[in-house]
């Protein structure tokens, strides 16, 4: 049996899966190249922050860009910045810097989720006094009946990569949901 991989061989496989698989879809290569040159290792804290730098300069971009007026280039800037603040929090968010990580990939999707067509709307459903919270996206030309795709997820296991990978193509086509039973009221 073959030990541990070697943060070489990590950075590798890392490299091998950008614009590939999520949480690698939207990154750039060179960007990733930065951030992983940052990194001495895996823990956790300097993991987030490395890919955090990227997604805050993202985050900027896309701020810049809500004057420009432009929503494709505002809805790109802010998934890129999604794209890297999940990267920080990837695989899952076990430190202080990789839950900070993951807040702010909630808060880049719906800022870029304010450009999509069709739109995300959000929905609460009550449960033992609080609420499940969801959010869906309908075709504006619904067939009958209409396909469904669905992606549920907790603290334990986010799913902000499947949102991105999944809605895009799919709710042109079938609604699409996307339930979270995050204790963050914000999400």
């Amino acid at each position: 049996m073959r030990g541990p991989r070697t943060l070489e061989e990590i950075k590798e496989d890392i490299l091998s899966r950008i614009g590939h698989r999520a949480p690698f879809i939207l990154a750039d290569k060179n960007e990733s190249e930065e951030a992983l040159a940052s990194l001495n290792g895996v823990e956790p804290e300097p993991w987030a922050a490395a890919w955090s730098r990227l997604g805050a300069r993202w985050e900027e971009k896309a701020r810049a860009e809500e004057k420009s007026g432009d929503p494709q280039k505002i809805k790109q800037a802010y998934l890129k910045a999604y794209t890297y603040y999940g990267i920080g929090r990837h695989p899952f968010p076990s430190s202080p810097g990789k839950m900070e990580a993951y807040r702010k990939t909630r808060e880049m999707y719906l800022a870029a989720a304010r450009f999509f067509d069709p739109p995300l709307e959000r929905v609460a459903i009550p449960f033992e006094g609080k609420a499940v919270v969801g959010y869906l996206r309908l075709p504006a030309k619904r067939p009958a009946p209409l396909p469904k795709s669905t992606a549920c997820c907790s603290n334990a296991a986010p799913c902000s990569s499947a949102r991105l990978s999944m809605a895009p193509a799919g709710s042109r086509r079938m609604w699409n949901g996307h339930c979270d039973s995050s204790s963050d009221p914000a999400w």
